[in-house]
């Protein structure tokens, strides 16, 4: 009689997993060993904020969903992660499938830094229907890699937004009948997930699907968000994110309601759903100036300081520390590194941009540190029996 490592060996023979370039991937099987199981690889953030709310950053080849409501950010957070992307990965491309025509590219440029010389735009117009949408990105950005078609370079994909892929047959019958649209956003949105996922998954892209929400109360004062889509997208996306209503920023104030005369503004959004690492933290900011976009030094130091990364001589005194060696940094003159208010740290880590960059690659490093002391980014490596770790040989062998 055989044992569970025999027949796994022979269903690896029987089944043989490609990659991305359409060729057999020998280390990528059908059934393996707990220890061979790959870990989650994360595109890094440049947003400290939704860094430290990610614990790194959102997984690679997985469905992404950012919802919210009208304004609340949901496109530039999807292009600020496309941003990132492209930074890691300078070979590859972004795919913006801009459904309702609201891509501004010289705004996300100055926001965000993306390269738009690697951003490929899908050109619609609103009189493309939904099921020719779905199949251009399935079946021509995406064919299958054994014909050899599918677009090696093609790493990142963003969906604005879900509520278009609905068939012109359904869009007029529901127009002509006023029956609504939830159904029929529900199918068309189950029918493209279901083949969208396997093929993201195969060649390692991450996938934004932004859904715009609506809110209604319950006689209790409840809220309740209601998401076009169905749960198609509920049960096949990784990471969940929810945008909330935009501050403003005001001189050192960033959390002011009225967009007059101010600096900047501020997303706010939290993190609702996760299978890839603890959704604990939840919430993050990001700061944007008008002038220059992300605010990196002003994301940095509210992050340092909400997260209690800054040691605490006061209330408002806060001492700067080398995360890492548990040493403070120094001043000019040699003294321990205090700086008084929030405002102050901001100043001061703004007048000294090498020092910015240094504590930067430094928090960065720390918040990997965690991640891995989490068991997100790094491989499991226990000990095999010596029996079960010859069997395996085997395996990788075949």
């Amino acid at each position: 009689m055989a044992n569970i490592l025999d027949i796994a060996k022979s269903i690896n023979k029987r089944y043989k997993m490609v990659g991305a370039d359409g060729k057999e991937n020998k280390d990528n099987k059908l059934v393996m060993l707990g220890t061979e199981i790959p870990a989650i690889q994360q595109i890094p953030a440049s947003s400290s904020s939704f860094a430290w709310a990610t614990y790194g950053g959102i997984p690679k080849g997985r469905v992404v969903e950012i919802s919210g409501k009208f304004a609340s950010g949901k496109s530039l957070l999807s292009t600020m992660l496309a941003a990132d992307y492209l930074r890691e990965n300078p070979d590859k491309y972004v795919l913006y499938v801009d459904v309702e025509g609201t891509f501004a590219k010289n705004f996300a440029n100055k926001m965000t830094g993306i390269d738009l010389e690697r951003v490929l735009w899908l050109n619609l117009d609103g009189s493309m229907p939904g099921e020719k949408i779905q199949d251009l990105i399935l079946n021509e950005f995406l064919d299958d890699v054994d014909m050899g078609k599918s677009a090696e370079d093609l790493g990142f994909i963003i969906i604005d937004s879900v509520q278009a892929f609905v068939s012109t047959k359904d869009m007029e019958s529901d127009v002509e009948k006023n029956n609504g649209m939830a159904g029929h956003m529900a199918a068309a949105n189950a029918r493209f997930v279901y083949k969208l996922s396997p093929k993201i998954k195969a060649r390692d892209i991450t996938c934004i699907m932004i859904n715009t929400v609506s809110e209604s109360s319950l006689p209790t004062g409840a809220i309740i968000y209601n998401e076009p889509g169905g749960k198609a997208i509920k049960h096949a996306k990784s990471v969940a994110i929810r945008m909330k209503k935009r501050s403003y920023i005001v001189g050192d104030k960033t959390d002011v309601n009225k967009s007059e005369n101010s600096d900047g503004f501020v997303l706010h959004g939290s993190i609702e759903k996760s299978k890839c690492f603890f959704d604990d933290r939840k919430v993050f900011s990001i700061p944007f100036l008008k002038d220059t976009g992300h605010d990196r030094t002003r994301d940095l130091v509210e992050t340092a300081i909400n997260g209690g990364y800054f040691g605490k001589k006061s209330a408002q005194k806060f001492i700067i520390v080398n995360l890492l060696t548990g040493e403070p940094y120094k001043d000019d003159k040699g003294n321990d590194l205090i700086l008084v208010y929030k405002s102050g740290c901001v100043k001061y880590f703004k007048e000294h941009p090498e020092f910015t960059e240094e504590y930067l690659k430094m928090f960065n490093e720390y918040l990997n540190q965690e991640n891995i002391n989490n068991g997100f980014t790094k491989e499991i490596e226990d000990e095999l029996p010596e029996d079960e770790e010859v069997i395996l040989d085997e395996i990788r062998e075949e």
